[in-house]
C-alpha cells in the first residue's frame, strides 16, 4: 500500500534518523576505544551504555517508518561490532591481570568472534519475533559492566571475569531464544497502556542515570534478569508436557 501524507514523511524521516542513529553509535564505539586508551576507562564505560540506548532507537524508528532497508541491517551489524564487540573486550583486555597476556587477548578475542558470529547469524535469518542467542548489544553492556565493577573496588582475580566472558560468548552463539525488549513493550502498550507509559518513563529515568553516572551495577542486573528470565522460559518451553493419568474403569 502506498504512503501518502504524514505516514510518507514519517518514512523518508525515520530512515534518515535511523542511519543518524547508527553512525552515532558507531561514533561512540570509536570515542570509547580512545577514551581507553588515554586511560578514562569510565567515560568509555558510559559511551558503550550510550550506543545501546541509540542501538534500540535506530531500530524502533526503522520499524515507525516500515522501512528496514539491508544496507540499514549491514550498518547496524558493522557498528554493534565495534560498540559491543571491540570495546567490551578491549575494556576486559586493559582490566585484566596476572596470565600472559597472550592468554588474556584470546578470551577477548572470544568474545569479538563470538559477537561477529551472533551478527552474521541475524543477518541471514528471517526476521522473527524472538531472538536465537543473546544479542551482542546486551552481551557488550554487561561484558563493559562486569569490567566496570572489576575497578570500583579491588581487581577481580583474572579467572572471574574470564569465565564471565566466554559465558557470555556461549550465550551468543547458542540457540537459546531470546524475547526482543520490542516485543515487551508492544505486548504491554496493547494490554495496558497506562502501565506501559509509567515503564517507558521510568526506564528512561534510569537509562539516563546508567549513561551518565555510569552505573555498571544497574546493567548487571538488569543484564543478569533479562538472561535468567529467558532461559527459565526456554526450559518450561522445551520440557515434556504432563502425562494425565486416565480414570479407573
Amino acid at each position: 500500500m502506498d504512503r501518502c501524507g504524514w505516514k510518507a514523511r514519517l518514512a523518508g524521516r525515520g530512515r534518515t534518523l535511523a542511519h543518524l542513529m547508527t553512525f552515532t553509535n558507531l561514533a561512540c564505539g570509536f570515542g570509547a576505544i580512545l577514551l581507553a586508551f588515554d586511560g578514562y576507562a569510565s567515560y568509555a564505560l558510559s559511551l558503550v551504555f550510550l550506543a545501546g540506548v541509540l542501538d534500540f532507537f535506530d531500530g524502533m524508528l526503522a520499524r515507525l517508518a516500515e522501512h528496514a532497508s539491508p544496507i540499514g541491517r549491514e550498518l547496524d551489524s558493522l557498528a554493534d561490532l565495534v560498540s559491543f564487540g571491540v570495546v567490551p573486550a578491549l575494556l576486559a583486555y586493559q582490566h585484566q591481570w596476572g596470565p600472559p597476556r597472550m592468554v588474556v587477548g584470546l578470551v577477548c578475542l572470544a568474545f569479538v568472534v563470538g559477537g561477529a558470529w551472533r551478527l552474521a547469524l541475524f543477518n541471514v535469518l528471517e526476521p522473527v519475533r524472538e531472538f536465537r542467542g543473546l544479542p551482542i548489544t546486551v552481551a557488550g553492556a554487561l561484558l563493559a559492566a562486569l569490567t566496570g565493577l572489576s575497578w570500583v573496588d579491588e581487581p577481580w582475580p583474572w579467572p572471574v571475569l574470564a569465565m564471565c566472558t566466554l559465558a557470555l560468548v556461549f550465550l551468543m552463539v547458542s540457540r537459546v531464544r531470546f524475547v526482543k525488549l520490542s516485543q515487551l513493550l508492544s505486548s504491554l502498550r496493547r494490554r495496558a497502556p497506562e502501565a506501559a507509559r509509567l515503564t517507558v518513563v521510568l526506564s528512561a529515568l534510569l537509562t539516563l542515570a546508567i549513561v551518565v553516572v555510569p552505573l555498571p551495577q544497574a546493567v548487571v542486573a538488569l543484564g543478569a534478569i533479562y538472561i535468567v528470565l529467558n532461559l527459565v522460559e526456554n526450559r518450561r518451553s522445551h520440557a515434556p508436557p504432563a502425562i494425565q493419568e486416565e480414570p479407573a474403569g
